[in-house]
Order: structure tokens, then sequence, then C-alpha cells
């Protein structure tokens, strides 16, 4: 009788070890899970905030570059102005000194 006494209150002993064995294992379950959510929020909280740097970063180089290219489309085109201007002052002046042009001006 002692025996069997002695096994169910060991029986027991084992069952309570095991069930705060159990309860200890889903709170680090828990705790884990919670972690693991914790960081995979951070992740993507970085992985936005780099990706709109990123987006940033891209837009002002683009507009960067437009700026460059419509300040160099200018400077064409002003250069190219100038080489028109001066191409029609130096016919105007071979007109100017044609024999044709100084007979032209006589009446």
């Amino acid at each position: 009788m002692e025996e069997r006494r002695t096994r169910i209150e060991q029986g027991l002993r084992d069952a309570d070890a095991a069930r705060r064995e159990r309860e200890q294992a889903a709170e680090e379950r828990q705790r884990v899970l919670s972690e693991a959510r914790r960081e995979a929020n951070d992740i993507v909280a970085r992985s936005q905030r780099v990706a709109e740097e990123s987006r940033e970063r891209e837009v002002a180089q683009t507009r960067s570059e437009i700026e460059r290219l419509r300040e160099q489309a200018a400077m064409e085109i002003d250069s190219e102005r100038q080489r028109a201007l001066a191409d029609v002052r130096g016919q105007v002046a071979d007109l100017g000194s044609s024999p044709r042009a100084r007979s032209w001006g006589r009446p």
C-alpha cells in the first residue's frame, strides 16, 4: 500500500512538473513569436523607409538631370542663334561690298 501511495504521489509530482514545463514552453513560444513579429515589423518599416529614401534620391537625380539638359539645350540654342546671326551679318556684309550692290545704290 505504501508503495502504491508513493507511486501515485510520484505520478502527481511528474504530472505537475510536466504541466509546468508545458506552460513554460507555451510562454516561451509566445515570447519568441512576439519577438519575431516585432522584428518583422521593424524590417518592414526599415524597408519602406529605405525604399522611400531611394525613390526620393532617384527623383532628385532625375530633376537634376532634367535641369542640366534644359540648361545645355538653352546654351546650344543661344550658340546656334549667335552663329546664325553672325552668318547673316557676314552675308549682309558680303552683299554690301559686292560690285552689284554698289551699282544698286546709284541712280
